[in-house]
């Protein structure tokens, strides 16, 4: 017991300018005056770190007059992206990000009998479906999936 205390102890000063530096870095106006505080300094670090590169005067904008929140959502929302963007990898090309799938998958959801192939819309969707993933063979059933959990999908199905 006494030998965790003397650790704590010998770690205590490093921890304080550690919390000091970071709070500089971040320019934070009320100081971590305790354990929550610096728990909550870390996540402030942690999003700010995973955040992407931007100008400061994006930042300045009177966009963030209304809060520090918003900052937070759009951390979280490129956190999301970005986990999305891993879990994909391997299923579409980078393309597919820029791309508005929704037609083209209202398309191949819309036309499923055989008479699909004189449709010129969704023999457009399909090709179009086929450039953008990876694997392009795939059964039109699984490339509706693949556009339901992908980028650019403004539809209404529930995302996986």
């Amino acid at each position: 017991m006494f030998e965790k205390a003397a650790v704590v102890a010998r770690l205590l000063p490093q921890l304080k300018n550690d919390v000091a530096r970071l709070e500089a870095e971040l320019r934070m106006t009320t100081p971590a005056l305790d354990l929550v505080g610096v728990a909550r300094l870390l996540t402030i670090g942690e999003r700010v770190a995973a955040a992407p590169d931007a100008s400061p005067e994006a930042f300045a904008a009177t966009v963030w007059d209304h809060g520090v929140e918003q900052a937070g959502e759009l951390v979280e929302a490129v956190a999301s992206l970005e986990r999305l963007r891993a879990e994909l990898d391997d299923k579409i090309l980078d393309a597919a990000w820029s791309t508005d799938v929704t037609s083209i998958r209202q398309a191949l959801a819309a036309k499923t009998g055989l008479f699909r192939y004189f449709s010129g819309e969704w023999r457009r969707a399909r090709s179009l479906s086929r450039s953008i993933l990876r694997d392009g063979d795939q059964s039109q059933v699984e490339t509706a999936r693949s556009f339901d959990e992908g980028p650019g999908c403004t539809c209404d199905r529930p995302r996986r």
